[in-house]
């Protein structure tokens, strides 16, 4: 059996006026726009944490930073190839308490 290699991404946006979960659904489209396949695993107030294969991160972090209607723009802040690590590595440190 293949082994699915997976990355988790994690998207910050600027702008609090628009819930992070709300703003997934223009992200989705555009990630459908351009065939990544890429689903959420985690939110928060201000971020979102994706998971998609190892050979479309790359894809993935071209098409950020991105303008979001309302003014927000989203970052990619850090990719990590398990959500443990990710979590440590940049949703902790400098974001208290959002996981």
């Amino acid at each position: 059996m293949k082994r699915f290699r997976k990355r988790y991404i994690l998207l910050a946006f600027s702008s609090l006026s628009t819930p992070a979960k709300d703003q997934s659904k223009y992200v989705d489209e555009v990630l459908g726009s351009n065939k990544i396949k890429a689903s959420i695993v985690q939110y928060g107030p201000t971020f979102l944490v994706y998971r998609c294969p190892h050979k479309l991160a790359g894809d993935f972090k071209r098409l950020f930073p991105l303008a979001l209607p309302g003014g927000a723009r989203a970052t990619v802040e850090g990719v990590s190839g398990t959500l443990k690590r990710l979590r440590n590595n940049y949703i902790r440190q400098g974001r208290k308490h959002l996981s």
